[in-house]
């Protein structure tokens, strides 16, 4: 999904990694796992423009302080963060739909003649 259209960079691919990161590490570690800032300083380097995804970004990153991960359970800075960029990629995944749709319509409707 992220990668419909746009296979390295943007906005909506860096925040659809930073779910698919964050979701994996879950998995790996429980309540264990943490986000590192060099993965969300990275993603950030992706990201196109200055808008709502790149400042949610930027509001992550003011988490970490001196330290180089955060915890991803039971930290409720992150959580509405992330609440906020998951608001913000849902435009991201409309889009993508759209086009996904437009091309199965477009594979499978026979040509009139």
């Amino acid at each position: 999904m992220a990668s419909f259209d746009q296979p390295h960079n943007g906005d909506g691919v860096a925040a659809s990694t930073l779910f698919h990161t964050i979701a994996s590490d879950v998995i790996r570690n429980g309540s264990k796992a943490v986000l590192k800032r060099e993965k969300v300083q990275q993603l950030r380097g992706r990201c196109r423009d200055r808008g709502n995804i790149t400042n949610e970004f930027d509001s992550i990153l003011t988490l970490y302080g001196d330290e180089s991960f955060v915890p991803i359970i039971s930290n409720p800075d992150l959580n509405m963060y992330l609440e906020n960029m998951a608001l913000h990629l849902s435009a991201y995944i409309t889009k993508a739909n759209k086009a996904v749709a437009n091309f199965i319509e477009k594979e499978f409707t026979s040509p009139t003649e």
